[in-house]
């Protein structure tokens, strides 16, 4: 187990938490549902990204067609029940995207991010390099029952 991997349960009051803390600050330790859930999706379309601040931490955007709307707000609900998302919920987007036919194509759907924590950079580690996602060795440690229903229910890919 990792030492911000923590097996203690989440209360109700931990929505609180994370939330007027500075991200220098954001340290964990992690439930291990909640690594379990942050692996599937990383295996799936999740995405993981650092910041650019001095003190780097790393994020997570999650982001679903509205056909799988349901989902995201699954997910949504699940960071903002442990503290680890604001109260704003997911945002609506809209991508349009041209082919190399130049045909326009517009997406619709859903994304919400996650707080930046310098606790996970590890697994932003070991999921990129040089901004490439990759799948590492070290990742069969995490790969948990959870963490792969998540990467069923995210696309399975």
């Amino acid at each position: 187990m990792h030492k911000f991997l923590s097996t203690m349960p989440t209360a109700s009051t931990s929505r609180q938490f994370h939330t007027k803390i500075r991200t220098i600050d954001r340290i964990g330790p992690h439930n291990s549902d909640v690594i379990s859930v942050l692996v599937g999706c990383l295996l799936g379309d999740g995405h993981a990204y650092k910041s650019k601040a001095a003190v780097s931490g790393t994020s997570f955007r999650f982001a679903q067609s509205i056909r799988h709307k349901d989902y995201l707000f699954f997910l949504y609900e699940f960071f903002y029940s442990r503290g680890y998302c604001t109260e704003a919920g997911p945002r609506e987007y809209r991508r349009t995207l041209i082919n190399a036919s130049n045909v326009k194509k517009t997406y619709y759907g859903y994304e919400f991010d996650v707080f930046t924590f310098s606790s996970l950079n590890w697994l932003y580690d070991m999921f990129y390099i040089d901004g490439r996602k990759i799948i590492s060795p070290e990742l069969i440690n995490y790969l948990t029952p959870m963490a792969l229903a998540f990467l069923i229910m995210d696309d399975g890919g």
